[in-house]
């Protein structure tokens, strides 16, 4: 939806043997804003390779929307599909192993090799909603209201009759009466 940030992505060695031998480009990056064609950018946060360095890492992530593809610092290690979010995707520049795109599922995260197996995610128990019938009053029903299927309007009399005077669905209730002085019934009630 349009209010709903993607999570935190991981670009992470994929292959590589050594976890110690990162690139500057590996590391946390974070959606800083959104693009013309609605795909957040994303801007590197903290690199492995200089976690306590001092230094602010420069990486970005973003939809080249003229190659349609997702690409690392503008055209280093690129993907070869358009999706809406990078997530999942393969990052190859042919001069480092390829770098691969995951989401940080929490932040006890720990850089690793891929291969490595993961535990899996326990998603939680989903609340189940559904609607229910209202019970409308008997005035209130649609057979005794003027303007919807189904209304008579003897039944809405009769029961305006039935209803005490305190109930303001009564005032709209009434008998003829007697004819006045020029032939025509009076209404009473």
């Amino acid at each position: 939806t349009c209010c709903e940030l993607p999570p935190p992505a991981m670009i992470t060695p994929t292959g590589a043997e050594n976890a110690t031998r990162f690139d500057e480009a590996e590391g946390a990056y974070c959606p800083s804003r959104m693009d013309s064609s609605g795909r957040y950018q994303f801007k590197q946060r903290s690199s492995f390779r200089l976690p306590d360095s001092g230094v602010a890492p420069l990486g970005t992530l973003t939809f080249d929307s003229k190659a349609g593809q997702w690409c690392l610092n503008g055209n280093r290690g690129c993907s070869q599909v358009d999706d809406q979010s990078p997530l999942g995707l393969v990052l190859d520049d042919q001069t480092l192993p390829p770098l691969t795109v995951e989401p940080v599922l929490d932040f006890d995260f720990a850089p690793t090799p891929r291969g490595v197996e993961k535990k899996p995610r326990k998603f939680p128990t989903l609340i189940e909603f559904s609607a229910t019938q209202p019970d409308f009053a008997p005035e209130c029903e649609d057979k005794v209201t003027p303007g919807q299927p189904g209304f008579d309007e003897r039944e809405m009399n009769t029961l305006g009759l039935e209803l005490p005077p305190d109930n303001p669905c009564s005032l709209i209730a009434g008998t003829l009466g007697s004819q006045d002085g020029e032939g025509e019934e009076q209404p009473s009630g």
